[in-house]
């Protein structure tokens, strides 16, 4: 079994410091002032890219219509 200086193997290691990286992220994106936008303000552009072409797809192809974003995750 491989041990570090501080009594620790690699694995453990990385995942503490992962652990770290993760909790100072959210930190981070918490202390952020949020920047609301109310209903008629036009939205900040943004670009994502088609999971299928791999083509950019911009806010603004759809200038015009209504647009739905649905931010759906699951653990």
């Amino acid at each position: 079994m491989n041990v570090d200086m501080n009594g620790m193997r690699p694995s453990q290691d990385l995942r503490i410091k992962i652990i770290l990286l993760f909790i100072f992220a959210v930190t981070v994106a918490i202390s952020l002032p949020a920047q609301e936008k109310q209903v008629g303000e036009i939205a900040d552009e943004f670009e994502l890219f088609n999971v299928r072409t791999g083509e950019p797809v911009r806010l603004t192809d759809f200038e015009g219509s209504v647009v739905v974003l649905d931010f759906f995750f699951y653990w």
